[in-house]
C-alpha cells in the first residue's frame, strides 16, 4: 500500500445513547487526523441505506481519484457483525456483499474499532476471492477509551511513521496497556488460504 496516497474513510454508528452522552469517536480521530496531516472523510451511518450509500461514496471518490482506502468502522459490535444506530445488524456477509460491489480494484485496509472486531475476519471465509488488503480488529470486549486511543496510534505509526501493519498493531497494543495482543491483524491472502484448505481449493 503506497503510503503516500491513503485515505481513511470512517463510518461511525454510534447507539442512541451514545449520541446523547455526545460520545463519538471520530471527534477525536478527526482531530489526530488533523495534527498529523492524514486524509480522511467521516460519514455518519445510522441505518442499512446509509451504510450503502457510504461505501458508494468511497466508490465515487475512488473512481475520480486513485488512492488507497482505509474504512474505520466505529460501532457496536460482536461476534455475528457490528450494529447500527437503528439497532439493526449488519452481519459480516453484508458487509462483503458491500465490499465486492463498490471496492472494485482495490482491496481496502479494514479496521473495526468494535467489540469482538477481529471477528470481521469472517468477511473472508465466504469466497476464495480476497476483499481486503488487512484487516484489523479486537479479540474480545474493550472500552471506547482503549479502541479509540489505541487506532489513533496506529494510524500515526503505519500512515506517517512507515510501520508496517503488523508492528503497528502491535505498538497499539502496548500503547494502550494490553500485554495479550488484544488487537490482531490478519493479511486478506491469509484468510483465503484458510478458506481454501477447509473447502479443498487451489484456487
Amino acid at each position: 500500500m503506497d503510503k503516500q496516497n491513503i485515505v481513511v474513510y470512517i463510518m461511525e454508528s454510534p447507539s442512541a445513547k451514545d449520541l446523547f452522552d455526545n460520545r463519538q469517536e471520530c471527534f477525536t480521530l478527526q482531530q489526530v487526523f488533523k495534527l498529523a496531516g492524514i486524509n480522511s472523510s467521516t460519514k455518519l451511518v445510522v441505518n442499512m441505506s446509509m451504510l450503502e450509500d457510504f461505501f458508494r461514496y468511497i466508490n465515487k471518490i475512488i473512481s475520480k481519484k486513485q488512492h488507497n482506502p482505509i474504512i474505520h468502522f466505529s460501532a457496536h459490535g460482536n461476534t455475528e457483525g457490528i450494529m447500527l444506530t437503528d439497532e439493526k445488524v449488519v452481519y459480516w456477509k453484508t458487509i462483503r456483499e458491500f465490499l465486492e460491489k463498490y471496492m472494485v480494484n482495490t482491496l481496502p485496509l479494514l479496521s473495526f474499532s468494535t467489540c469482538e472486531g477481529l471477528n470481521a475476519i469472517k468477511i473472508g471465509l465466504t469466497s476464495n476471492e480476497s476483499v481486503f488488503g488487512d484487516l484489523i480488529g479486537p479479540t474480545e470486549k474493550l472500552g471506547w477509551t482503549d479502541s479509540c486511543l489505541a487506532f489513533a496510534v496506529f494510524y500515526n505509526l503505519f500512515i506517517n511513521k512507515k510501520y508496517s501493519v503488523e508492528d503497528a498493531v502491535k505498538q497499539m497494543n502496548t500503547a494502550v496497556g494490553f500485554t495479550n495482543s488484544v488487537f490482531q491483524t490478519y493479511r486478506g491472502e491469509s484468510v483465503q488460504k484458510l478458506f481454501n484448505k477447509k473447502h479443498g481449493s487451489r484456487s
